[in-house]
């Protein structure tokens, strides 16, 4: 019987452990994008790339911090509940991942910020992808804060065995919502831009607006050279 209990523990353990290495690591690979995605909307800005990982470097660093932590603590038989490997989260470590989270929203604070700052600046040159960036990223900002905040009062108010019960949820939801804000700029919709303005420029970085064939021939065209002519020549050689 005592080996069974050993088992089961172990397993639970096991389980518990596996949960909060996911959850690192999706947020911070979902981080790492929204890094290079601000960094980009910068124009490859060093200051912005030097701050962004300054703040991204802190904020794992507490949180792989709080998780060696929590590895560490030792688990009774008795703390198993009658059904399932829930574990409970220890009155030392609740306020730590409770920093954690709050760090964590904090960044997305960071990067919605800027996003904003800089769309807004750019305004005169704006189209379509830029309405597209500040939509999404209001977007994901919303959600994710809503998403942090109920991990966070989790941590702060719930007991024990119930602390940390959305940090799934919100896990499933950054990964969802920052796929969805790199992929929508690929959005056919915005391969098209007016005559006047064929690419958009960001600070230094230009966001191609496609291969527009028309207007290449058009100039052409306006040059004596058409290309249909060409071909004829050809032809009769």
């Amino acid at each position: 019987m005592a080996k069974l209990a050993q088992a089961v523990d172990f397993r639970c353990i096991g389980m518990s452990q596996y949960q909060e290495y996911l959850i690192a690591i999706v947020h911070v690979i979902v981080e790492f994008i929204a890094i290079i995605r601000t960094y980009a909307i910068y124009g490859s800005s060093r200051r912005i790339l030097a701050l962004l990982i300054a703040a991204g470097a802190a904020l794992l660093g507490y949180g792989a911090h709080a998780i060696a932590i929590h590895q560490q603590t030792p688990f009774a038989i008795t703390d198993l509940p009658a059904a399932g490997c829930l574990l409970p989260t220890t009155p030392d470590l609740s306020p730590r991942l409770a920093d954690t989270w709050t760090g964590l929203l904090c960044f997305d604070v960071l990067i919605f910020l800027l996003t904003v700052y800089k769309t807004l600046s750019e305004k005169r040159q704006s189209f379509g992808i830029l309405t597209v960036m500040l939509r999404d990223g209001t977007m994901y900002f919303g959600v994710m804060a809503l998403a942090s905040t109920s991990v966070i009062v989790t941590f702060r108010v719930l007991p024990a065995y119930l602390q940390g019960l959305t940090a799934p949820l919100a896990s499933v939801l950054a990964t969802t919502l920052i796929s969805r804000l790199m992929l929508n700029i690929r959005s056919p919709s915005l391969n098209y831009a007016p005559e006047d303005l064929k690419r958009s420029a960001i600070s230094q970085l230009v966001f191609e607006i496609g291969v527009n064939t028309t207007n290449a021939h058009r100039q052409d065209k306006s040059e004596g050279i058409d290309y249909r002519e060409r071909e004829v020549e050809l032809d009769v050689v």
